[in-house]
């Protein structure tokens, strides 16, 4: 098995406010940080340190409004995570990084299955888990 690559929270802004911790369903390491602050959410990944979307306070493509981000905290406190991930696919193909909507959980890299670094199968087979 691959060496296991956690995310790194030292590459959030300073100005966030709530840290939210998604861990693989196999072996339990953190493989997602969701970072939320006034202006946005903050994404980390085991593969990618951190993409930012910042709000506007327009319903422009690429942007939370403010209420799209109170959304977001609110589905991450429930936790909502099929309801996150269709909010987070407005603004990044594929929704929440090594996600399974099928499954509804998240997997670490090394427990995905298939050669494409981007789009690879959970363990249960179903196809379309982003890892970007």
């Amino acid at each position: 098995m691959p060496k296991q690559v956690m995310p790194n929270p030292s590459v959030f802004r300073k100005d966030v406010d709530s840290f939210y911790t998604l861990t693989c369903d196999v072996c339990g390491i953190p493989t997602v940080i969701i970072g939320i602050s006034k202006v946005g959410i903050g994404i980390a990944t085991s593969l990618r340190s951190i993409f930012y979307y910042v709000h506007s306070g327009k319903d422009d493509s690429g942007y939370l409004t403010p209420s799209e981000l109170e959304r977001a905290t609110a589905l991450l406190t429930i936790p909502d995570y099929k309801g996150l991930d269709s909010l987070i696919s407005k603004f990044h193909i594929g929704g929440i990084p090594f996600y399974c909507p099928e499954c509804n959980v998240c997997y670490c890299p090394a427990h995905l299955k298939g050669e494409d670094y981007r789009i690879r199968a959970c363990p249960k087979g179903h196809e379309g888990v982003v890892c970007d």
